[in-house]
């Protein structure tokens, strides 16, 4: 069994969580904000993104992998976006995650099963803020949004070779963005 920890954590006694497994350091430290790679937008007004480095994403995607959701756990603790992206790694690959969660009433780490692949109704999807209240307490999906469906088709609608060809054009602006901006234009 293994312990997954995104980085160390100095200042903090996470030993407790030995009982569980092996520790294993997916990166060697915490990912401050002045390391962060910026990402490149199509749209010229938008504000400045950022992203994980490279190496560091490497490595969570290399721990998400090898993750046995039968055998492993993911510490909460550390770098918080490491441990997002981690997360959603593993998600990819497994319908759930456990967790060690600190508890500091008992001061120790408490096992916790997280069902990550919930259809969309159970998820609680909505198709705006305002639907909530419409829907607590109804039965039935009226305001589940279909994502995927709506991401295919394009937001002109023009069905699945209209939303491709869009998706397209916006990958080759970024990249070219991208080209630009490492070198140095």
């Amino acid at each position: 069994m293994t312990v997954f920890v995104v980085n160390p954590i100095r200042g903090e006694d996470i030993s407790p969580a030995l009982k569980w497994g092996e520790f294993r350091f997916v990166n060697s430290h915490y990912v401050y904000g002045d390391e962060l790679w910026p990402i490149l937008t199509a749209a010229v007004d938008s504000p400045p993104q950022w992203t994980i480095p490279p190496r560091h994403m490497a490595n969570l995607q290399a721990a998400a992998k090898t993750y046995d959701p039968d055998q492993d756990y993911v510490l909460i603790g550390g770098d918080h976006l490491q441990l997002v992206a981690l997360v959603a790694l593993i998600a990819c690959r497994h319908d759930t995650v456990r967790i060690l969660r600190y508890d500091k009433k008992i001061s120790d780490y408490i096992p916790v099963r997280v069902q990550l692949n919930l259809d969309k109704a159970q998820a609680g999807v909505l198709a705006s803020d305002t639907d909530i209240g419409e829907m607590n307490g109804q039965d039935g999906d009226e305001g589940v949004i279909d994502y995927e469906r709506e991401q295919y088709l394009g937001q002109g609608g023009a069905g699945p070779t209209g939303g491709l060809d869009q998706a397209r054009q916006q990958r080759k602006t970024i990249e070219q963005r991208r080209r630009d901006f490492l070198d140095g234009k």
